[in-house]
């Protein structure tokens, strides 16, 4: 079975859209960049742009380096995602693999769940 992969459009009329546009918002937030910090992870912009793409993968179900290529074509989802600077994939995989996948997903959505 071939899967299709949707293109990443970002449309502020779909839901799905503006419920990520909201999650977007409070990853740029203070106090999620002061919880990060908390954690002990440094270079807080590099892991809250990371984190986008990451959440954007599973919001969509979609492989990280097909979000990561969309993203990088795409100036209008670069936008959106309030990215200036998108890390190297290799960056993110790594920075990713340092930290458990469940604490750092833990860490996120508990932080999300503060605010």
């Amino acid at each position: 079975m071939i899967k299709m992969k949707i293109p990443l459009n970002p449309d502020e009329k779909d839901l799905i859209w503006i419920l990520f546009g909201i999650v977007i918002k409070l990853i740029v937030s203070r106090s999620f960049q002061q919880e990060l910090a908390r954690n002990g992870l440094k270079k807080i912009n590099i892991h809250q742009n990371m984190l986008k793409l990451i959440l954007l993968s599973i919001f969509f179900k979609l492989d990280l380096s097909y979000v990561y290529n969309q993203t990088s074509s795409s100036n209008n989802l670069l936008k959106f995602l309030n990215i200036t600077h998108i890390p190297i994939l290799k960056e993110i995989r790594e920075i990713y693999s340092r930290h458990s996948e469940d604490k750092y997903l833990e860490l996120t959505l508990k932080t999300l769940n503060k605010l």
